[in-house]
């Protein structure tokens, strides 16, 4: 899906990307507002904003922080688009006055991004999962608008609400919200096509009808590889699986006693060491909507590396890409198809496998595919970012190429 695809793009990326596309959606955001009145453009642009938030996927206040940033890159293209006309004051005078002009049109502009900055950052803080993130993004940023119009400025115009007074029927509409009711509703209404790009959830459809579910917390919540979780829909079921209540000199007064739930009586940990501890204290810390956004944010970087092996004539992706695995191998440029070509791949990407651990810059396992060999990348680190899974696949070509160099057969050349 072509949406999906785009918020990849944008939630992926950081540095001077993640800033470039912020200040072009800036930019194209003017168009919304008079003379050119193309204000359905706000339905691709504010899309960028939520997608630009999902991105700031670290901590609650340094996530803020990200999200501040890209909000004044954001800000700084709308007003510098749609300011510009500020500069033409001084060309009424252009010998003595001409010299101001960039000052003017791009010092009025960066002051003014700061509260485009402070309605992300503010956002952040109470970001969500789902469509009411949405909601989140238009109350902060409508707010931060309404700070720009009262509070040091007091310079509202070009406020997103302006977008939706042309034609006249959406006009109208002023009168009952207000300038700043109608921002809020811009925001709102043209940010929403975001959520068309929400898509882990339908992949775990019908998982909430299980009795138990056990899976390895070291992958997705980031803890040491000891631990291990298991969630059941009736507490008793465990007690009576493992409790050694039979053994005749285990005693427990619990009337009296009342310590609560012995979770040693509960699986087969009786007397081992408490790592259940470690999780839920990380639980505890980051919460559970910090935890759902960097999973997301994995899951993405599995699906963004699964698209430059596509888009690559060198590498084959060998199954479609679902959570945070991406199984793919390298076929070398010029390989003919000739008897033992199977053969020949298999044992080039193991040899690829191993230089790239030993090398390491970066590292990847394998998986085994309907009898073939390929290397898979399973991205379950929260430090993983998009520059990362673009390096592991350099790596793996650079090695690949110096490889095939040496170990082509001849009938294969």
């Amino acid at each position: 899906m072509i949406v999906t695809r785009i918020a990849y793009v944008v939630v992926l990326a950081f540095g001077w990307r993640r800033a470039l596309i912020a200040f072009l959606a800036g930019v194209a955001s003017a168009l919304a507002l008079a003379p050119i009145n193309a204000w359905p453009i706000l339905f691709l642009t504010f899309p960028v904003l939520v997608w630009l938030v999902d991105g700031s996927a670290a901590g609650r206040f340094s996530g803020a922080w990200r999200a501040f940033g890209a909000g004044w890159c954001f800000g700084f293209g709308y007003f510098l688009a749609g300011l510009y006309w500020i500069g033409y004051a001084f060309l009424v005078d252009a010998k003595t006055f001409g010299w101001l002009l960039p000052f003017a049109v791009a010092g009025l502009p960066a002051y003014l991004a700061f509260y485009t900055a402070l309605g992300l950052g503010a956002a952040r803080l109470i970001w969500v999962r789902g469509p009411m993130r949405i909601l989140a993004l238009a109350a902060m940023l409508t707010g931060a608008e309404w700070l720009r119009g009262h509070w040091l400025s007091g310079f509202p115009w070009n406020t997103f609400g302006y977008a939706l007074t042309e034609p006249l029927a959406l006009a109208q509409s002023v009168s009952l919200t207000g300038v700043w009711g109608l921002t809020f509703l811009c925001i709102a209404i043209c940010g929403s096509p975001a959520v068309l790009a929400d898509d882990l959830r339908p992949l775990f459809t019908g998982i909430d009808r299980a009795d138990s579910i056990a899976f390895d917390p070291h992958k997705w919540l980031y803890t040491p590889l000891p631990g291990g979780c298991v969630l059941v829909r009736d507490m008793d079921e465990m007690r009576r699986s493992f409790d050694p209540e039979y053994v005749s000199y285990i005693i427990k007064d619990e009337e009296h006693t009342d310590w609560g739930i012995d979770l040693g009586r509960h699986s087969p940990n009786f007397s081992r060491g408490f790592w259940a501890l470690r999780i839920w204290v990380s639980l505890l810390a980051h919460g559970r909507d910090a935890y759902a956004r960097r999973i997301s944010h994995d899951a993405a970087l599995a699906r963004y590396l699964g698209e430059l092996v596509d888009e690559r004539d060198d590498f084959e992706l060998m199954t479609p890409v679902g959570l945070s695995i991406t199984c793919f191998r390298y076929v070398p440029e010029g390989l003919s198809g000739g008897r033992g070509r199977e053969e020949y791949l298999d044992e080039l990407n193991q040899r690829i496998m191993t230089e790239i651990q030993l090398g390491g810059r970066a590292f990847c396992s394998n998986a085994v595919l309907e009898g073939r060999f390929c290397l898979r990348s399973c991205i379950v680190n929260y430090r993983t970012e998009a520059g990362d899974v673009e390096a592991l696949l350099q790596i793996a070509a650079e090695t690949g190429r110096m490889l095939d160099g040496e170990l082509r057969p001849g009938e294969l050349r």
